[in-house]
This record gives C-alpha cells, structure tokens and sequence, in this order.
C-alpha cells in the first residue's frame, strides 16, 4: 500500500491531508475547562471567601494544580462518537508555538504516516544516532513520562 493511500483512523470519508500553510499555531499548550467545571471553581471561591470573611477557615489555601482526569472522563461521556471524531480531525490543525519538525522533515522516508508529525523538543534520541519516529509524552500531574512510537 502507498503512503498516499493512508489516513488518520477514522477511515476515509473525504478528509483532507493536512497542509503546513493550512496548520494555526496557538500560543502555548492550555486546559479547556468546560462550563461546568467554570462554574464549579466559581462555586467554590465564593464559598472559600464566605469562610474566610466569617472566620470559619484557618486561612491556608491548597494551592495545587487541579487534577483534570475526572472532569475529562465526564466531557468524553457526554459527548458521541460522532463528535469525538469530529472534535479531533477539526483540533489536528493547531500546533504548539515553536513546534519544530526539522529532524522529522529530514528523515521523511523513514516516517509511516505523512500527517503524524515528530516534534523535536521531546522526541526520543537513539544511543546509535538512529532515528525514530517517537515522542516523551509526560503525565500530568506526575515526575512519570512514556514514550509514543508511530
């Protein structure tokens, strides 16, 4: 089978491969909170401030990150296959700012899939100087990284 005749996964229902000139470029990885979980943190820090202004807490505020899986999980489930698919072939176009793909574009023969890029900040660098298509991939809220082959 040619490369020309591969596609993302989600078979081939007239997607387009994706061009550079057709990529956006966002400022920075960010977390998309739905409006539920908005809605929520609001909740709480007007609560948090009811406490604090009626002398009911000590003060001390947990300042670690949210951990966002559960909420994640609950937007998944709410959501059909249908627009899962959709949510992901329309979110293939943005690419972090400074993405470089200089190492991925030099060893382009050796990729299976044209529209799945290596990004060179934090792919995987091979003892020998071989390349892999292979990116670290951390977990959020842990020291814990695992690596994503193509």
């Amino acid at each position: 089978m040619s490369r020309e005749g591969m596609t993302s996964g989600f078979g081939d229902h007239g997607e387009k491969r994706m061009k550079k000139r057709d990529r956006r470029y966002c400022s920075e990885y960010e977390e998309v909170e739905g409006a539920a979980d908005i809605k929520e943190a609001c909740f709480q820090t007007h609560k948090m401030e009811e406490e604090m202004s009626s002398g009911g807490t000590s003060g001390i505020i947990d300042k670690r990150p949210k951990d966002g899986r559960a909420a994640f999980a609950k937007h998944l489930m709410t959501r059909s296959v249908f627009k899962l698919a959709k949510e992901y072939v329309d979110s293939r176009g943005f690419l972090p700012k400074n993405f470089s793909t200089d190492i991925y574009l030099q060893n382009e023969s050796r990729n299976r899939y044209t529209d799945v890029l290596c990004n060179d900040k934090t792919r995987v660098v091979l003892t020998n100087g071989n390349y892999v298509h292979a990116n670290w991939v951390p977990i959020p809220n842990s020291m814990q990284r695992f690596i994503c082959a193509q």
